[in-house]
């Protein structure tokens, strides 16, 4: 149950931030516009793919095949659109490395995402309500 928590006389609680705080990558540098090579650290890979033991760092530590969806997101998040090419200018493919562009989402296309988000929203939403009134395995038993 929650408590009250109590304040000496005049001390106002004051909120700190996360030290870990904001997200892992500069996706707002990422996502300016510009044609840029993103390069994947060099170092140990943990159980997931993932980059735990840095050597040499980078531009991100996820497996690069995880990366262009990713960025999508954090693309779309910032109403944004992304391309993604795992292959260079001289259609030689890029080992661990992604050359991306993005582009602000043009006023219909933002139309679209925000009628994407209501219909995700309510899918949730309607989700969520199934498995609240869905009956468990106790209840079907007997």
């Amino acid at each position: 149950m929650a408590k009250p928590v109590k304040m000496p006389k005049n001390r106002e609680f004051v909120f700190k931030s996360s030290s870990k705080g904001g997200s892992k990558y500069p996706w707002d540098n990422w996502l300016n516009g510009d044609l840029l090579l993103l390069e994947r650290s060099v170092g140990v890979e943990g159980e997931t793919g993932s980059i735990v033991e840095i050597h040499e760092q980078k531009d991100y530590e996820a497996p690069t095949n995880y990366m262009p969806a990713k960025l999508k997101t954090a693309a779309r998040n910032r109403y944004k659109i992304v391309q993604v090419s795992r292959v260079d200018a001289d259609g030689n493919r890029l080992g661990d490395a992604l050359i991306i562009r993005a582009r602000d989402m043009t006023a219909d296309e933002r139309v679209a995402e925000d009628a994407l988000r209501i219909e995700e929203k309510e899918e949730a939403k309607a989700k969520k309500l199934a498995k609240r009134s869905s009956p468990t395995d106790e209840t079907e038993a007997a």
